[in-house]
């Protein structure tokens, strides 16, 4: 990656800031207004493509540990406590409900004690470490499973709904190659 300094108007990051969400750096929101640019400029080219109904398989369950094999999956929608993410990823998703248990459930800095997750205090974003700057800590990534099982873990402390519609790459070591699923959690009590 080239990294270039440029200089932007105090009035438009100001603009730039008004759009950010919590998991979003400025070149994050950058790139999420031109992709709103080019989607306008050819909307055929974002659509979904269509799939047969009978191809999603729905996973309700009790424990993360009852989920399917994520190797090699890709989300292609998401909301946690109705709130759409958009361009959702596992990590983007982890990542939000971290942010929101670090505001809501206990101090950001016991995150990685409760989880089991590699963080850090500050600013990192070296060594898979991505920044989340609402609760000041970085987090490493992990791989689709351990995520997707951190993300449960962390939405069933806060208590509220999931949904994620994923699926499997069409490519050896998926689970169910070309395969749609969805992951769907009520808060419980």
């Amino acid at each position: 990656m080239t990294k270039r300094e440029i200089k932007i108007e105090q009035t438009t990051l100001q603009r730039l800031e008004k759009l950010s969400k919590p998991l979003e750096d400025a070149d994050a929101v950058i790139n999420r207004v031109l992709d709103e640019f080019e989607r306008r400029q050819k909307p055929e080219t974002y659509l979904p493509k269509e799939r047969e109904p009978e191809s999603e398989e729905e996973y309700e369950f009790t424990s993360e540990e009852e989920l399917p094999d994520l190797t090699h999956t890709r989300v292609i929608s998401a909301s946690i406590d109705g709130v759409y993410i958009p361009k959702p990823r596992w990590r983007y998703l982890l990542n939000y409900a971290l942010i929101l248990v670090g505001k809501e459930v206990c101090a950001p800095n016991q995150i990685g004690t409760i989880f089991s997750l590699n963080i850090t205090t500050g600013r990192k974003t070296d060594t898979g470490y991505a920044y989340l700057r609402d609760i000041n800590i970085s987090v490493q990534a992990a791989d689709s499973n351990k995520t997707c099982r951190t993300l449960i873990k962390a939405t069933r402390r806060l208590g509220v709904k999931v949904d994620i519609q994923f699926q499997w790459h069409a490519k050896d070591g998926a689970e169910r190659p070309g395969k749609f699923g969805r992951i769907k959690i009520e808060p419980t009590g």
